[in-house]
């Protein structure tokens, strides 16, 4: 692209000048929180940014997925959570793995049903599905943060079920 046209009548020097540019890292919490932190950050080429590590309930952070802020192939670096800016603008997506919880399940000398569901990933499940089993003695299952699991009303021979507690003795009746 030509930026000046000069007519020569002399011996003369035309030096090219330069302003330094700043670019900017944006970043995308992806249904998290930043926690307080600043959403983008500007600095010059070469210079390096330290990212936070947001946060989101029954999630954890597993790191950030760099790209060009536009798309398509970052410009800068990213070395764990230490950014390195490079000639554009980025665009850092927190990536996240949900959270599993035990859950114990006590019939206390009765038989009970319980239904759950099973996500997709978990070992011999292709796709989400709904679990159903019979339990004799305390089981833990594994559960995924924000799924429910159906407790049934347990059956025991000369026994009338008086509800589900979170403790044998004492505890918080569940409903």
């Amino acid at each position: 692209t030509v930026s000046a046209v000069v007519t020569v009548t002399q011996a003369n020097s035309y030096i090219a000048k330069f302003s330094i540019q700043k670019f900017t890292i944006t970043l995308n919490a992806n249904g998290g929180d930043l926690n307080g932190g600043e959403s983008s950050y500007e600095n010059y080429m070469g210079l390096t940014q330290q990212l936070i590590n947001p946060v989101r309930a029954g999630y954890t952070f597993k790191g950030w997925n760099l790209a060009a802020y536009e798309g398509g192939n970052a410009f800068g670096s990213l070395t764990g959570q230490v950014y390195t800016f490079g000639a554009g603008h980025d665009l850092a997506t927190a990536q996240w793995a949900l959270n599993n919880y035990p859950i114990t399940v006590n019939p206390n000398g009765g038989i009970v049903s319980i239904n759950y569901w099973r996500a997709s990933g978990e070992v011999g499940v292709s796709s989400s599905q709904i679990t159903m089993e019979d339990i004799r003695s305390a089981e833990i299952f594994d559960m995924a943060y924000d799924t429910e699991a159906n407790l049934f009303e347990p059956t025991r021979q000369g026994y009338t079920f008086d509800g589900w507690y979170t403790k044998a003795t004492g505890g918080t009746k569940v409903t």
